[in-house]
Formats: C-alpha cells, structure tokens, sequence
C-alpha cells in the first residue's frame, strides 16, 4: 500500500509547477486589457461627469433668461435679440442669449464652457409673458372712454369703467376697477381684468385673455380670442366666438351658432394673468 502512494506521489511531481504558470500566463493576458478597460471607463466617467456639469450650467442660463423674460427684466424687440451679462456656474463660463420670434415665443441659447474649452449648448423654444402688473399703466381717477373710431396705444388702468365706443380701438393691457364695454366694432389688443362686468356688444372683439369678477356677455357676432375667467355668468349670442377655454364658477349659455373652442370648466381659480407665465416648446442638447 505504501508503495503504491509513493508511486502516486511521484507521478504528481511537477504538476503544481505547471498550474502556477499557467496562472501567470493567464493573469499576464487579461491584467493588462482588464486596466485599460478600468482606465477607459475612468475617463470615460470623468467626461460623463464634465459634460453633466456643463449642462446643469447651461440648464440655469437657461432659468435665468426666462425669470427675466417672465418678471419684464429683459426687453427683446420682435425679431431681435439680446444677451445677458456673463456669469460663472459651477466653474464654467455661461453665455446666454435670447431672440425675439414672433412676439411671445422666444428662442434661448445657453452655452457652458470648461476652462479647456469643452462646452455644452441648450438651445430652448419658449413662450413667455410678463405678469399682467409688471408694466407701466396710464392711471385714470375715474372713468375711461374711447370715442366713436379712436384709438389708444397704453395699459389703461382705470379705477371707473372702461368703455369703447364704435370702433374704437386700444393696444393694450386694461385693468377696470369697474366694468368694460365694447361697442359695435371697437378693439381691445391686449389682456383684459375687470372687477366687474365684460360686455361686448355685435361686432366687437378682445384678442386676449379676459377675466371678470362678474358676469362676461358676448352679443351678436363678438369675440374673444384668448381664454375667459368668469366668477359670474358667461353668455354667447347667435355667431358669438371665444377661441380658448372658459372658466366660470357659474354658467355658461350659448344661444344659435355661438361656438366655445377650447374646453369649459365649472369653476373659477381666480385670475391666473396677474403673474407671468411660460411655456417650454422645445429643448435640444448639443454636447
């Protein structure tokens, strides 16, 4: 028996040796591949991490022009542009400029730069409006009255009514501390608040938004292009048109071919125009 496990103990001599550099062969192989692909991803973490940074800073370039576009800080003519003043973000240097489309919707470049010249670019469609009050208003102690086919370019605020006669025309924000009135053909370019009632009467037209603490009334063949906020009755006459949805915390009656686009809602949140708005349209990254 003994003889036997020495037999076996010799035939085994030189096999361990033989196991071992084929271990090191092995590891000779694949260390080499295996620290280059961790020194890859290393890198390739870094600039992950760089280009995140660069777009996180871009991204408050981008916040920064639309608080400015929403609280009347920054003025862009239509078809213009301007540029904010250059800041520092996160050790990146941040550029940011904003064109004037059609009016409202604006386009805003933001560009973060690395100190080896690396940079992110958020290029952003948005539409933005200040808040109804962050704009100088021609103040009126009492009543304000448009004459037969007068015009008016101002915000009107008036702590009496507001009242437009045949055709006239106004291009601006109005704010009535009473009611407003529009007669046959008269205009009103601009958002509209009134404490009391709206009332527009054949032919006239608001192209805005309108709010009313009580009732809002569209005679024959009127129109509202922009959304309504009514605490009171909304009443639509034959041919009557609001282009935009309708909120009210009491009714709504449409009498012949009046017509409502958008949705009607059956309550009143208040008036959501005192404080500005926008709205991202589009958002492209170009690392």
């Amino acid at each position: 028996m003994k003889k036997i496990l020495n037999e076996s103990g010799r035939n085994e001599k030189g096999q361990a040796l033989v196991i071992v550099l084929g271990l090191l062969a092995i590891g000779g192989l694949t260390i080499a591949p295996l620290l280059n692909y961790m020194s890859t991803g290393l890198k390739a973490g870094q600039l992950y991490e760089k280009q995140m940074v660069e777009f996180y800073s871009a991204d408050a370039g981008v916040e920064l022009a639309l608080w400015n576009l929403k609280n009347f800080e920054l003025e862009v003519p239509e078809g213009g542009q301007s540029a904010l003043e250059q800041f520092t973000m996160n050790a990146k240097t941040v550029d940011v400029t904003v064109d004037n489309i059609d009016g409202q919707t604006y386009r805003i470049t933001s560009i973060a730069t690395s100190n080896d010249g690396s940079g992110t670019t958020i290029e952003a469609y948005v539409m933005a409006t200040a808040g109804f009050f962050d704009r100088e208003f021609d103040k009126f102690e009492g009543n304000f009255q448009l004459g037969v086919g007068e015009s008016y370019v101002g915000n009107v605020w008036s702590q009496g009514n507001v009242q437009l006669e045949v055709s006239g025309n106004l291009t601006g924000y109005v704010y009535a501390q009473g009611n407003v009135q529009l007669y046959s053909g008269a205009q009103i370019t601009g958002n509209v608040m009134s404490e009391g009632d709206v009332q527009l009467q054949p032919g006239a037209i608001v192209i805005g938004n309108v709010c009313a603490e009580g009732n809002i009334q569209l005679d024959v063949g009127a129109q509202i292009i922009g959304n309504v906020y009514a605490q009171g009755n909304v009443q639509l006459y034959d041919g009557a048109i609001i282009d935009g949805d309708v909120h009210t915390a009491d009714s709504v009656q449409l009498d012949g071919s009046a017509t409502i686009t958008g949705s009607i809602y059956y309550s009143y949140p208040g008036c959501p125009l005192s404080e500005g708005s926008s709205e991202v349209l589009s958002w492209i990254i170009n690392p």
